[in-house]
């Protein structure tokens, strides 16, 4: 009894200090506190059942892990909450485009879900509102018309500022500027691409890839037709231009993986490859290009029907860049900048000037897709034919002889360092067809690089400095590739070393410290494109023999070695670093799938160094990766690798 009264005694006690602190004004603090812990805990649990709720089924865990990419942002629209030592949103992305990938291939190792329906979706990761936070940074930057310079950028309003930074800096550094990088169109389209290829492609049977490969084929054709009439009677929006961009990536692999069993698409495919080689966007021409070398390696003949009608369309066209440039009005000056957020009209197009840069789009797109496929032609059945080689030979020699009219010139010198450039391309893809294929014309070639040459002196060209460094970039590529595939001529054809060595000594005082041509380097799209020439030249000086420039050596050595120091001490890494490790010192060995030599190369090792260099890496444009094309080994037969004193092919 005693203790059931202590016990009431208690509870009376209790419940008069309860009602003593209610009177008692209440503390402000103490309720703001409890007032934003219950809102914080109603908010994360509402977070996560919210992406329970999302995620309860196949397709929507899809869409929730692509909605989320997208609104990550890249490093022009992220928030960059780890302060210095954050990257922006491009490791994001990478992580939610790794989770994708594994996503996809579990739910095809448990095989209750099509991965087919999973293409259009992922195609989203690029898709509208991707396009938009590109389009919004873009327009904050300064951009270049595409009618003043053809070969800019990946798009018409695309900022040619690009983020210098290292692989330690990605993961250390928070000096790099989040709204100057052109990089997120770029990494969008590879991880859509690589997700779409990993995850979706390499996990489904053939016959389920040949319906991937007519669904893309038909979205590209259908999107492309929508964009040139205006409607659009699909149920589904059009592709965008990057959607369309990954979709063609995709196409490459998959014809290339089926190989004949892809010939019932063949026609719908070459249907629509025509339509994107027209495309207004560099990188749609791009990579329908790749997709036309990728149908020569499984239909050789299709490829060499292709190069001979494509000829024949590019020496009508030169002649309608002409008509029209003479019609079309003269364009002298880049157009004018916003200054304090005030919007300026841009000059109104007419129908001349649209379809004078509709025929430079062709040009291009025809001119890039014929010098990939003859990379192609050594190396398929059938080999090279010697009519077709005559006949680049001829079309390259009129492309090339519009940097000598004059009328073209003073009217659209644009046009014509479009025609000049579209003729060294194809002067350099024929270039890599091999010795047997290009001595019967050598002649020509020097003939065309000494008139070049001489027409970019100072007093004698007729062109801007911006434009000609055009023509030197593209002259300098094809010279460097034909060193490269055919050295053999540079000593077996008479005068040939004296004449070449000539026009490097002419060329490198352009390109040096104080040159006509040094002044481009204070814009970023003018310094790649003269790093890219200065590349070239001294590639070319070291295919030389030694001592044949005596008289420009030690200008040369100083000037390599002061390029060598200055980008070391930007922490960007020496193309010789390979050659001077040892096996040892190579502590994660991997390499692409294509280039893998060994199991070891292949697998988690590669998936880290890809990510590695994604995170810390700069990204090449378009313009710059078509500058390179005709540098790079394109079959195994020419990879050699060197370990110690041995050599692998």
């Amino acid at each position: 009894g005693t203790s059931v009264h202590d016990a009431q005694s208690e509870d009376q006690a209790s419940r008069r200090s309860a009602d003593v602190d209610d009177e008692a004004p209440p503390s402000s603090d103490n309720s703001n506190l409890d007032l934003a812990a219950k809102f914080k805990a109603f908010s994360e649990s509402r977070r996560a059942s919210a992406a329970t709720a999302i995620c309860s089924s196949v397709p929507s865990a899809i869409a929730y892990l692509t909605k989320q990419f997208v609104r990550c942002g890249g490093e022009t629209a992220s928030n960059r909450c780890g302060g210095s030592f954050s990257c922006g949103g491009r490791a994001a992305r990478i992580g939610f485009a790794d989770a994708l990938t594994e996503f996809l291939r579990l739910q095809a190792s448990k095989g209750d879900f099509q991965l087919t329906e999973a293409v259009r979706p992922v195609l989203e990761m690029v898709g509208s509102s991707f396009e938009k936070q590109i389009m919004k940074a873009e327009k904050g930057g300064n951009s270049l018309s595409s009618e003043i310079d053809f070969f800019s950028t990946p798009s018409p309003n695309a900022s040619p500022e690009k983020r210098m930074q290292t692989i330690s800096g990605a993961f250390l550094s928070g000096r790099n500027p989040r709204a100057k990088s052109s990089a997120d169109p770029s990494i969008g389209r590879l991880l859509a691409s690589d997700v779409l290829r990993k995850g979706i492609s390499e996990n489904l049977s053939e016959s389920l890839q040949l319906n991937v490969l007519l669904e893309l084929t038909a979205s590209c054709n259908l999107s492309i037709k929508s964009t040139v009439d205006g409607n659009n009677n699909s149920e589904s929006p059009p592709l965008n231009r990057h959607e369309i961009q990954v979709a063609l990536i995709e196409i490459s692999h998959l014809v290339v993986a089926l190989g004949e069993a892809g010939s019932s698409s063949l026609d719908d495919l070459l249907a629509m490859l025509d339509k994107c080689l027209s495309h207004s966007d560099h990188g749609v021409r791009y990579e329908a290009a790749i997709v036309h070398a990728a149908i020569a390696q499984a239909f050789p003949a299709v490829g060499r029907k292709f190069v001979l009608s494509s000829l024949n369309e590019i020496v009508a066209n030169v002649d309608e860049i002409r008509g029209l440039a003479s019609k079309a009005p003269a364009i002298t000056s880049p157009t004018p900048k916003s200054r304090f957020r005030r919007s300026v009209e841009k000059p109104h197009g007419n129908s001349q000037s649209d379809q004078l840069m509709h025929s430079q789009c062709v040009l291009h797109g025809k001119a890039l897709a014929l010098s990939m496929l003859m990379h192609e032609f050594p190396h398929i059945m059938g080999g090279v034919n010697a009519a077709i080689v005559v006949k680049v030979f001829n079309v390259a020699e009129k492309l090339l002889h519009c940097q000598f009219d004059e009328a073209l010139v003073q009217k659209n010198p644009t046009a014509a360092c479009t025609c000049i450039r579209s003729g060294y391309c194809l002067l350099s893809g024929v270039l890599t067809m091999g010795t047997e294929a290009v001595i019967p014309h050598i002649s020509s070639a020097f003939t065309f690089w000494q008139n070049s040459g001489m027409n970019v002196l100072p007093g004698v060209s007729k062109f801007s400095p911006t434009h000609d460094l055009l023509i030197v970039e593209s002259l300098l590529a094809s010279v460097v590739t034909f060193l490269k595939f055919c050295p053999d001529l540079l000593l077996a054809v008479p005068d040939a070393l004296n004449r070449l060595t000539a026009l490097l000594e002419k060329l490198f005082p352009l390109v040096s410290s104080g040159g006509k041509l040094d002044q481009e380097k204070n814009s970023t799209l003018g310094n790649a494109r003269l790093s890219s020439a200065i590349s070239s030249i001294m590639e070319a000086y070291s295919w030389l023999p030694p001592g044949s420039f005596p008289l420009s050596a030690d200008r040369i050595f100083t000037f390599a070695s002061n390029q060598i120091q200055e980008l070391s001490e930007s922490d960007i890494l020496c193309s010789i670093l390979d050659s001077l490790l040892s096996r040892e010192d190579k502590l994660i060995e991997a390499h692409s799938v294509e280039r893998a030599v060994s199991p070891g190369q292949i697998g988690g090792s590669v998936r880290l160094d890809t990510n590695i260099s994604m995170r810390g890496s700069d990204i090449l444009h378009h313009n710059e990766r078509e500058a390179t094309l005709h540098l790079l080994a394109w079959r195994k037969k020419f990879r050699m690798r060197h370990h110690d004193d041995e050599y692998h092919k």
